[in-house]
């Protein structure tokens, strides 16, 4: 999978972690420019492994769950992934990292 923002078990969301130090850094344009085709990277480096998808979904859906409203979720996301990208630069229609991360996870459905 990807590679991790934090050392080996330090990090709450360890597959969204690394989905997003591995494929969503300043280098992301190699899969693609969009959402859909970085995924798709993805889902092909981690053929051998399919429950890769699901575990990032899982993550997705207990980090949005933890937070409390999109402020304390963005400044949580900031922190915790040190992300190299940002929400709205995806021509998808999205704003805040929580429509970043929820349609993550429901191009992961597919």
């Amino acid at each position: 999978m990807g590679k991790s923002t934090h050392p080996e078990g330090t990090q709450e969301f360890p597959d969204l972690d690394a989905l997003i130090g591995g494929y969503f850094h300043q280098d992301f344009d190699i899969y693609g420019g969009s959402l859909a085709d970085v995924l798709s990277a993805f889902r092909k480096d981690t053929a051998n492994d399919p429950g890769s998808a699901e575990r990032v979904r899982a993550d997705i859906a207990r980090f949005l769950a933890s937070c409390r409203d999109d402020a304390q979720l963005d400044v949580e996301f900031e922190r915790m992934f040190l992300p190299q990208v940002t929400p709205g630069g995806w021509d998808e229609g999205v704003t805040n990292w929580r429509q970043w991360l929820t349609r993550i996870a429901e191009l992961m459905k597919v």
